[in-house]
C-alpha cells in the first residue's frame, strides 16, 4: 500500500497523522492492521498449540521409558534433549498426540 504523501506511524499504541487527509488512508490502514491481527493471532495459536504438544509429548518421556515402563525421575529437559541419549527427539517435530492437548498417551514398546 502505497501512502506518500501521506503516511501513518504506529507510536505508543496509538495512530498519529503524519500529514495530509486521513479519510481514505485511515480506512486503508484499518483494514491493513485487522489483516495483520488476523495473522498474529493465528500465528499466537500455532504457537501456543506447539507449546502445549511440546510439554505433553516432554511430560509423556519423563514418565515412561522406550519400553513404556514407568522411569524413576525426569531424564527430559523442555528442550526435548534425553541424558543419556542425545537427540532422541526432534524438537522441531511434532509429538504424535491426539487431540489438542490430549490425554499423555504411553510410547508403544
Amino acid at each position: 500500500m502505497s501512502c506518500s504523501p501521506h503516511y501513518w506511524s504506529l507510536r505508543c499504541g496509538r495512530l498519529e497523522r503524519e500529514s495530509g487527509d486521513s479519510s481514505a488512508l485511515a480506512s486503508q490502514l484499518r483494514e491493513k492492521l485487522q489483516h495483520e491481527m488476523t495473522l498474529t493471532n493465528h500465528w499466537r495459536q500455532q504457537v501456543d498449540l506447539r507449546h502445549c504438544r511440546m510439554s505433553l509429548f516432554v511430560a509423556e518421556l519423563n514418565h515412561y521409558n522406550f519400553a513404556g515402563e514407568p522411569l524413576k525421575g525426569s531424564l527430559v529437559s523442555l528442550k526435548g534433549r534425553h541424558k543419556t541419549r542425545p537427540q532422541v527427539i526432534d524438537p522441531l517435530l511434532p509429538p504424535p498426540l491426539s487431540g489438542l492437548c490430549g490425554s499423555l498417551l504411553a510410547p508403544s514398546a
